[in-house]
């Protein structure tokens, strides 16, 4: 068999570096220019999180906001993050500071706007949980030269052998070392989730000793009521409906079209509407099956989340959609591959996260922990045609599971 693993790792470690060093030159030339003009900053502030996370991302991280109110109670936290996930941070920080890695290499106006915003000396600045998986090539530059007191980043939750060699680390931080975890439980949440490195880092910004349960903080605060004001910008059906992510940004999270055209045939009597960015999902049509509505690309996230809490179900694939979904307590099921199941699907059992029915392909349940480079085939086959573990999950076997999520509800 030919070793698909070493080879694809080589790859993707060129791709990565490649693609990754314009992005910290530029990043680093930029910043340091702006800093030479503006001098050393004279606002002051408490808490920056700079966020790199998306939206599903973000939605995890909540439990990390509510963990450093209860480290840092009564300081005020300023949130720099993705802008599609601002509405996710509506009374929950005192301020939301946009940022838009296509912008910030494109746009001189947006790049000064962004500096300006954050331009302070701060107590306490840190990186999310997934700051390692690219933000640093832009903000390394920037978490060097802003003062704070104490500055702290996550060296990364994904096995190491899988990670690109190359991260610029900024000086003057504490870099906290991953959570340890065995790896060799393939696809346990409780184990391998996000979430308990989540729970490691909030230990070290709390100054507490390494070792212990890695628990989450108990979320109480609700769940941000988005969608519970206002309307959807469309027209409904009067019947209740179901709910459909079929793509993904990744080409990689790509599920066959032909199956979820048997699972819309499989419900006749059931209207499904296809959430999404347009162009996701390009294959299934049109023309679409006539229980079928097309919404994508027409749709915010505030709009999919009024969706969401009207719909009988929603089906989708391991995406920010399907944690949006969970948390507004709309029943979920999640057609998973088996590259990183248990890191971010299904949840863990001490995490408020809403009803999830993840499905998986079992024979794939050996790869869990690959982070998509691939031990099976090569990676510009999985561009092309997506991961085999998720290509492999069968129509029949999400037709059942969406029977039983529907008769459960």
């Amino acid at each position: 068999m030919f070793p698909w693993k070493a080879f694809n790792r080589i790859l993707y470690r060129t791709y990565y570096r490649g693609r990754n060093l314009p992005v910290f030159s530029r990043s680093g030339r930029w910043t340091r220019a702006f800093a030479a003009r503006t001098g050393p900053p004279r606002e002051e502030g408490e808490i920056l999180v700079l966020s790199w996370g998306r939206l599903g991302d973000t939605i995890l991280s909540l439990s990390f906001l509510t963990g450093l109110e209860r480290i840092f109670p009564g300081k005020r936290i300023t949130w720099a993050g993705r802008r599609e996930t601002a509405f996710l941070l509506q009374g929950r920080v005192h301020e939301f500071l946009p940022f838009s890695p296509g912008e910030w290499m494109t746009s001189p106006a947006f790049r000064e706007r962004f500096l300006r915003s954050v331009w302070r000396r701060w107590e306490i600045l840190a990186g999310d949980l997934h700051l390692f998986f690219g933000g640093l090539f832009y903000f390394h530059a920037l978490i060097e030269a802003l003062p704070a007191e104490r500055k702290f980043l996550y060296q990364g939750y994904a096995p190491p052998p899988d990670l690109a060699p190359w991260r610029p680390f900024p000086g003057g931080s504490v870099l906290v070392p991953p959570r340890p975890k065995d790896f060799s439980r393939k696809g346990d949440p409780e184990e391998l989730h996000v979430l308990r490195d989540q729970a490691r880092y909030l230990r070290a910004l709390a100054g507490e000793p390494e070792g212990g349960e890695a628990r989450l903080p108990r979320e109480e605060k609700p769940f941000p009521p988005i969608g519970e004001e206002g309307d959807f910008q469309g027209e409904l059906p009067a019947e209740p409906f179901l709910l459909v992510q079929a793509g993904s940004n990744s080409p990689r999270r790509r599920y066959p079209p032909e199956r979820w055209r048997a699972l819309f045939s499989a419900f006749p009597s059931e209207t499904f509407l296809l959430l999404g960015t347009a162009g996701e999902g390009a294959a299934l049509g049109p023309p679409l099956p006539g229980n079928v509505r097309d919404l994508r690309g027409k749709t915010s996230l505030e709009d999919c989340a009024r969706l969401m809490r009207k719909a009988r179900a929603f089906v989708g694939l391991d995406s920010g959609l399907v944690h949006l979904a969970a948390h507004l307590g709309t029943p979920v099921l999640c057609v998973a591959q088996s590259s990183n199941l248990g890191f971010f699907v299904p949840y863990p059992g001490d995490y408020r996260g809403g009803v999830m029915k993840v499905l998986s392909h079992p024979d794939f349940r050996e790869c869990s922990g690959c982070m998509m480079v691939c031990s099976r085939e090569s990676l510009w086959k999985n561009y092309r045609k997506g991961l085999p573990c998720l290509r492999s999950v069968p129509a029949e076997g999400v037709i059942q599971g969406l029977r039983e999520l529907l008769q459960e509800g």
